[in-house]
């Protein structure tokens, strides 16, 4: 069947089309920057992260092994907040946590054998390894803010 009416039913493919647009420009935009809202959430993830190797830094250092066990669970936490957090990052930010936070549980893993035979040197290696990675992931944190609008500190008045 043959329509009558070729030009009505493209100004009504074009209508319906127009409508749609923005909507998909918007799904289009955030799979490229990231939602727009998740700038506080980045921030604060950032400063767990740095916070939570700080801590397990220095227990290393000091050799202060009963800490370790503790410090490394609660990493493993922050790793599974930031991979909800890769969901609403870029497609490439969120792809690159999501392979670096993965990277992070393995140097983890690996480091469990030394912790739990108290072998100091063993965990100071693989705490290196795990610096390594957990900068990579801050580099990644610190694109995705700068992606975003995050609100000044102090409501700015």
């Amino acid at each position: 069947m043959i329509l009558a009416r070729p030009r009505t039913v493209a100004i009504a493919t074009m209508v319906v089309m127009l409508a749609a647009g923005p909507i998909g420009c918007d799904q289009i935009q955030q799979q490229l920057t990231g939602a727009k809202d998740q700038g506080p959430a980045l921030v604060a993830l950032r400063e767990t992260l740095n916070a939570k190797r700080s801590r397990l830094s220095g227990a290393v250092m000091n050799g202060q092994m009963d800490f370790v066990p503790g410090y490394l669970n609660d990493l493993k936490s922050t790793l599974d907040s930031l991979d909800t957090q890769a969901g609403k990052m870029s497609l490439m930010d969120g792809q690159d946590m999501k392979l670096k936070a993965a990277s992070a549980r393995n140097v983890i893993t690996s480091a469990e054998p030394f912790v739990m035979q108290n072998d100091v040197e063993g965990v100071r290696a693989q705490q290196r390894n795990l610096d390594q990675v957990l900068f990579e992931i801050d580099e990644v944190l610190g694109r995705a803010i700068g992606l975003v609008d995050v609100a000044p500190a102090g409501g700015g008045s």
